[in-house]
């Protein structure tokens, strides 16, 4: 549901394995596709009917057997926590509302209380990664 990003180190021709430099990072695009685009990847999921899931599956690989699409797809819905979070997360807007003022806010203090106490803790670097 995401891809990384890291600075690769190239050591020449050949390279077994891959090396990278600095901090490795994950890189989530939009949850809905930007100015019309069809949906791709991650957005495929919040296609409300299944059927129109599977077809922009397909579309993206169309040698894939539907059948078989339509069967992994259904095991990670049900499955997957990853796509329950996302799918809540955008369900939590208002409809019509523009979601790319949208922001992840960290707040210490703002911890539930029937939560284990290092649940919720805050980041130890300065940066951080969704």
């Amino acid at each position: 549901m995401s891809s990384f990003g890291a600075k690769e180190v190239d050591e020449g021709n050949y390279m077994p394995t891959f090396k990278i430099q600095g901090q490795l990072y994950h890189l989530i695009g939009s949850l809905l596709p930007v100015d019309n685009a069809r949906e791709a990847f991650l957005q495929i999921y919040f296609i409300s009917e299944y059927i129109l899931q599977k077809d922009a599956r397909l579309r993206c690989f169309p040698n894939l057997n539907s059948m078989l699409v339509e069967s992994l797809q259904s095991m990670l819905i049900e499955i997957n926590s990853y796509i329950r979070d996302f799918k809540t997360a955008l369900q939590s807007f208002p409809p019509n509302s523009n979601q790319n003022d949208s922001k992840i806010v960290i707040n210490a203090d703002q911890r539930p209380s029937v939560e284990h106490r290092g649940c919720h803790n805050e980041p130890t670097m300065n940066e951080v990664s969704v």
